[in-house]
């Protein structure tokens, strides 16, 4: 029986037995002031029986933090490291043992939560007088956002009825929007998509699921701050990196720079090289 199997029945036991314990402290206190004995020796008894599952779980604690192997530590005031993590991990509920102690390591950083909708680009005009709306991409081309059948505008769906490339920009005909003077009632409006609807190649994320993230130095594990935003430049896109007194523009560019990103971790990777903070000499 593997370990997690285990703890979860240790878990279980510990969430039942409790119960049965209860009563049989019940009886056993009825009967002896039934026989008329003291009452008072009665409750040594009880304080044994129903402190027993606790014990158990004291000594599970005491022996994960002896057998705990500290893992390499991260820059940051992570909560959940060392003996004093193992004892943490070890105190939580038996039964949620099951799931590796990783999931539960507290960074005392604030993982951003991945977004639900992207914004893609913005209305910047009417174009024709049939109410075509002309989108300018941020940061994306424009074929990208022709594949979606369902934009959002102001949080509410459009449903797309045509949507084609005009130089860098897209052309779309939406639903009630059939002159010009309502295409410009739509001028300034942010375009969004849905992030479920949208399909990336491996390894790629938008720039807001990336921008709050903590980004390390790989080599040190070093904190440098956080991913403050993400600038367009015609040859990659650079992140703009603050952390405390600096700033640092690290370049966009996988494998050179960029050594791993996992915005559902909240955490960048990247390769320093000197020249890449903006108050060096």
């Amino acid at each position: 029986m593997c370990g997690d199997t285990r703890s979860l029945i240790h878990g279980i036991i510990n969430l039942i037995v409790p119960f049965f314990i209860y009563d049989l402290a019940s009886l056993l206190v009825g009967a002896i002031t039934a026989a008329n004995y003291n009452p008072w020796l009665a409750f040594w008894p009880m304080t044994i029986l129903l402190w027993l599952p606790f014990l158990s779980d004291a000594v599970c604690v005491v022996v994960a933090a002896v057998r705990f192997q500290p893992y390499p530590r991260a820059a940051g005031t992570d909560l959940l490291r060392g003996r004093s993590g193992a004892i943490l991990y070890a105190a939580l509920p038996a039964a949620f043992h099951a799931v590796p102690a990783e999931r539960y390591v507290l960074t005392g950083r604030r993982t951003p939560m991945r977004p639900d909708f992207i914004p893609v680009g913005a209305v910047v005009n009417a174009h024709g007088i049939r109410g075509e709306v002309k989108v300018n991409p941020h940061g994306f081309d424009p074929e990208f956002l022709t594949e979606f059948d369902t934009i959002y505008i102001d949080g509410q769906p459009v449903r797309v009825r045509s949507a084609r490339v005009h130089k860098s920009t897209v052309l779309m005909a939406l639903p009630g929007v059939d002159d010009m003077d309502a295409a410009l009632a739509l001028k300034g409006k942010t375009v969004s998509i849905r992030r479920t609807d949208a399909k990336l190649p491996k390894g790629q994320y938008f720039d807001a699921e990336l921008e709050g993230c903590t980004v390390l130095d790989d080599a040190t594990g070093e904190e440098l701050g956080k991913l403050d935003k993400v600038l367009h430049y015609p040859a990659h896109k650079v992140y703009q990196v603050r952390g405390g007194a600096h700033e640092y523009l690290i370049p966009a560019v996988p494998e050179v720079f960029i050594a791993s990103a996992d915005p559902d971790a909240g955490i960048i990777r990247v390769h320093m090289m000197k020249g890449l903070a903006t108050d060096e000499n």
